[in-house]
C-alpha cells in the first residue's frame, strides 16, 4: 500500500511535498471552511473533541467543510475508545470490570419456571475490549486521513485516557501540548 502524501510547509520537507501543501491550501480558499463549533448530536468528550482538531487545523486552511464527517467520526471514535477504556480500568466513579466478564446460567425449576439460583459457567471477553481495540485501529486511520503525523496521532490517543473525574473539565487546558505536535503536518 503506498504511503500517504505529506501535507507539510516546513523548509525542510521537499521541495515537491511543500508545492502540493500551497496548491491544497490555495484550492480550500474557495471552499467552505469547517464549522468550528461541534455538531448538536456531539456531546461530552466527542465535542470537545471535535473543537479540538478544528481548532488544532484551523491556521493551516487544510480542512473545509467536506471533511466535517471525518473529523466527526475522530471525534466519536475518541469518545469511544475513553468509554471503553473507563469501563475495562475503572475511572468516573465506575468501578474496573477488567477484561474478562464473569458469565453465570439460570437455573430454572421444572414445575414453576421460577430462577432458582445462577450458577457459574464460565468467562466472556470484556466486549470493551474489542470497542477499545477497534477505537483504537479507526483512530489511527482517520488521523493518517486527515493528514496528520505519528506523533500527533500519539499525542491525540492520549487525550483519550481519563484524567479527570468527569467529562466537565477544560479538555483543552489539559492537553495544550497537543497543538504544538500538529505542526509537522
Amino acid at each position: 500500500m503506498p504511503r500517504k502524501a505529506k501535507i507539510t510547509t516546513e523548509k525542510s520537507a521537499r521541495a515537491y511535498q511543500r508545492a502540493r501543501t500551497n496548491e491544497l491550501k490555495k484550492y480550500n480558499k474557495a471552499q467552505d471552511p469547517i464549522s468550528s463549533q461541534s455538531p448538536d448530536y456531539l456531546s461530552g468528550v466527542a465535542a470537545k473533541a471535535y473543537a479540538t482538531i478544528v481548532e488544532s487545523f484551523s491556521g493551516m486552511g487544510i480542512l473545509t467543510k467536506a471533511d466535517t464527517d471525518i473529523v466527526v467520526l475522530l471525534a466519536q471514535q475518541i469518545q469511544v475508545n475513553r468509554d471503553a477504556y473507563t469501563d475495562i480500568f475503572g475511572g468516573d466513579g465506575k468501578d474496573a470490570e477488567g477484561t474478562k466478564k464473569a458469565y453465570y446460567k439460570a437455573i430454572q425449576s421444572v414445575q414453576t419456571g421460577e430462577v432458582l439460583e445462577h450458577q457459574f459457567a464460565g468467562w466472556k471477553i470484556n466486549p470493551s475490549v474489542s470497542a477499545l481495540k477497534n477505537s483504537a485501529t479507526m483512530i489511527k486511520s482517520l488521523c493518517s486521513e486527515l493528514g496528520m503525523t505519528p506523533t500527533a496521532r500519539a499525542s491525540l490517543l492520549q487525550l483519550t485516557k481519563p484524567d479527570d473525574d468527569d467529562n466537565s473539565g477544560n479538555w483543552t487546558d489539559q492537553n495544550s501540548n497537543v497543538n504544538s505536535n500538529y505542526s509537522n503536518f
